[in-house]
Parts: C-alpha cells; structure tokens; sequence
C-alpha cells in the first residue's frame, strides 16, 4: 500500500468518527469513559488484567494515558494529516523550483 493511500484510508476514518471534543474519565471498574461530542456517544475501553510485574500505580497511570491517548487522537490525527499535506506541497514546490533550474 502506498503512502498516499495510507493517508486516504487514515483520512476517510477520521472524517467518519464523532466530532470532536472528546473526554474521558477512568472508572472504577478500571475501563476508560470516552465521551464524544454528542452526551449520547460514548465508549468504555476495558484495559484487561494488571501483565505480572506492573504494579497498581503504574497500570493506572498506563490507563490514563491509554485515555488521553484516545480522547486527544479526534484532535490529533485531522491536525497531523493537515501538516503532512502542507509538507507534501512544500515538497512539490521544491520539486517545480528544481525541474525549472
């Protein structure tokens, strides 16, 4: 698959998700409340079982980074597509002002 087409598909599943802003609360129970725009919208993302060796604090601090991950990615990926396709023109017209010398 080639870039270009990498980014279209990323491109197509961002633009088909709830707008933003999202939100997220970590549970009790141990999963991560993703709120969407809409109050009506949301998800639960279930961390699973503590992996033998991590302590309490750090599993908890990896789902709340799990949680700023996803609640930030509506936000995230439309400004990453944005600068990469500000890169890619600022190639093309690299690429032009170099074909003309």
């Amino acid at each position: 698959m080639s870039y270009g087409e990498r980014l279209k598909q990323i491109r197509e599943r961002c633009e088909r998700t709830t707008r933003s802003p999202w939100t997220f609360r970590l549970m009790q129970s141990g999963t991560v409340h993703v709120q969407m725009f809409d109050p009506e919208m949301f998800c639960h993302i279930y961390g699973g079982e503590r992996p033998p060796g991590v302590s309490e604090k750090d599993y908890q601090a990896q789902r709340l980074n799990n949680g700023h991950f996803v609640a930030h990615a509506r936000d995230d990926v439309p400004w990453l597509l944005e600068y990469i396709d500000e890169l890619l023109d600022r190639q093309d017209a690299l690429m032009e002002r170099r074909e003309k010398t």
